[in-house]
């Protein structure tokens, strides 16, 4: 087995563009990555987990298509999970 690690990174003031339910919406904010897991040696892979936390956000916006302008959203629970499951995306 490899030795373990664990880092944690915090990012602040990010911008991400995503899609959540066809709405194209835009979320800036800090968030925080935790890398965890085992490093690989002669006889081990290695492997490991990412997990993002939204620490706070400074802004949610969607596209309102009728009024082609963007519009405040408060953040729930599904979409701060898009999120975060976005910014594991970029990484």
């Amino acid at each position: 087995m490899g030795k373990k690690f664990s880092r944690t990174e915090k990012m602040f003031d990010h911008e991400v563009s995503f899609t959540y339910e066809g709405t194209e919406m835009v979320w800036s904010g800090d968030y925080t990555i935790h890398q965890f897991g085992e490093d690989s040696d002669h006889d081990y892979p290695g492997d490991g987990e990412t997990e993002i936390t939204i620490d706070w956000t400074n802004c949610l916006i969607a596209w309102d298509h009728v009024s082609e302008d963007y519009k405040s959203v408060l953040p729930t629970k599904s979409i701060i999970a898009t999120i975060e499951n976005r910014i594991e995306d970029l990484l």
